[in-house]
């Protein structure tokens, strides 16, 4: 089919299409072909037949809501939540098996690597599973909605919320911190933001938690202004648990995500205490940490397994965030230098290895990639970890960090360096 025809047979919104779905995407939508376009539906599943009603048409693709299975994948499973079938944005893997997830994310690893990086036949080892495939977030984000609902947005939407009654990503306590806060905010009437109307103060309630410690810090990110009934709704929420070390508000200016850069403490303290690999990080709202604790302390331990000893040698971690690679190399003798563009991580970094008695951990505020990064491989690419020419891919999430080969410690910088992504 020429392109021209092609673009004469692409469906309209609202029309049902009936495809066989190849695989799943990077972000869980199923994929099929229809008159040359590439289809993606929600909630498909590898290697089954699906009715997709169309919802958005692009020059080369469309994207599709699922109306019916005619044909079920043998890896399609019953979504462990009631709110998945409702379009709830929050989890787009649960209608197929944990070990076929595992399958669809090495491909989506093996495509990036070769696509965009240019490294065809690279073998790569198998993903290393989550020991829980639920409640493991140690961070989620809840919006507010103009007509008081606290939840999350719907699939595809960037304006409707769904009001939760369970969720199976972080743990029960957070749900009812989120019904607690939600409760508060009617009963008393407090501003709420409207993304349309760009009206309100309100916007969403973050919850963070310390695996370690069990510590829940709570953010109220908002639009700027005076919010009166803000220190009640604090003492609200510290009063749901004990665990509820600090409520704060985050000061947000735009309409971007995630926290502003203005923030004030309401109630408690403005940080919880993370352990990884016997070392302590202090977590504020804002701080980016590996949102599931338990992977993170197996992602450190692969890391160093394939890293071997580094005693006296140099590493430098790349985008090294708060520290999480590079303390635990400096722990284990390595001479460690820090890189990381965002100045707020860098800080806590400098603060992270102060309180575990590293002093000798240098951390520098600035660009990584036009010095660090090597030819064909991509700046902050999380997607696996090369053991160097011969060996294998291991897939898992990670800043890079390049680590000299050889023993050698008065040569280190004349050496190549193994890059760990």
């Amino acid at each position: 089919m020429t392109a021209s025809n092609a673009s004469t047979a692409r469906p309209k919104p609202g029309a049902e299409l009936t495809v066989n779905v190849d695989r799943l995407t990077y972000g869980g939508d199923g994929i099929a072909r229809h008159d040359g376009l590439a289809v993606f539906v929600t909630a498909a599943a590898p290697a089954e037949v699906v009715r997709a009603r169309v919802r958005r048409v692009f020059r080369r693709h469309v994207e599709c809501d699922l109306v019916s299975v005619e044909k079920p994948s043998p890896d399609r499973v019953v979504p462990r939540c009631r709110h998945f079938d409702q379009g709830c944005g929050g989890c787009t893997w649960q209608h197929v098996s944990y070990q076929a997830q595992l399958r669809a994310k090495a491909d989506s690893v093996r495509d990036s690597l070769e696509r965009l990086a240019g490294l065809r036949r690279l073998p790569i080892e198998p993903i290393v599973g989550a020991p829980d495939a639920y409640y493991y977030r140690n961070k989620m984000e809840f919006a507010f909605h103009p007509k008081g609902i606290l939840g999350l947005h719907r699939r595809g939407s960037w304006y409707d919320i769904l009001s939760l009654e369970e969720c199976f990503l972080e743990t029960p306590l957070a749900l009812a911190i989120v019904k607690a806060a939600q409760t508060f905010v009617r009963e008393q009437g407090m501003s709420l933001y409207d993304p349309r109307s760009k009206q309100g103060l309100l916007r969403e309630l973050c919850v963070r938690r310390s695996r370690a410690t069990g510590e829940i810090l709570l953010g109220l990110v908002t639009s700027p202004g005076e919010l009166p009934e803000q220190n009640g709704l604090a003492a609200h929420l510290r009063a749901v648990d004990p665990t509820v070390v600090g409520v704060v508000r985050s000061i947000r200016r735009s309409d971007g995500p995630g926290p502003g850069g203005e923030t004030h403490v309401l109630s408690g303290k403005d940080h919880l205490t993370e352990t990884v690999a016997g070392i302590n990080f202090r977590i504020y709202l804002g701080t980016f940490f590996q949102t599931n604790s338990a992977q993170a302390e197996r992602l450190v331990q692969i890391v160093r397994e394939l890293a071997g000893d580094v005693h006296g040698q140099r590493v430098v971690d790349v985008y090294c965030g708060v520290g999480l690679f590079a303390l635990t190399f400096c722990a284990a003798g390595a001479q460690v230098t820090g890189v990381e563009i965002v100045e707020a991580a860098v800080e806590s970094a400098r603060a992270n290895a102060a309180q575990n008695g590293f002093s000798s951990i240098v951390f520098h505020a600035a660009r990584c990639w036009p010095t660090c990064c090597q030819p064909g491989l991509l700046p902050r690419c999380s997607f696996s970890i090369h053991r160097g020419p011969g060996r294998a891919a291991r897939s898992c999430a990670g800043s890079p960090a390049l680590v000299p080969t050889g023993s050698s410690t008065s040569r280190a910088t004349r050496q190549p360096w193994r890059v760990i992504l």
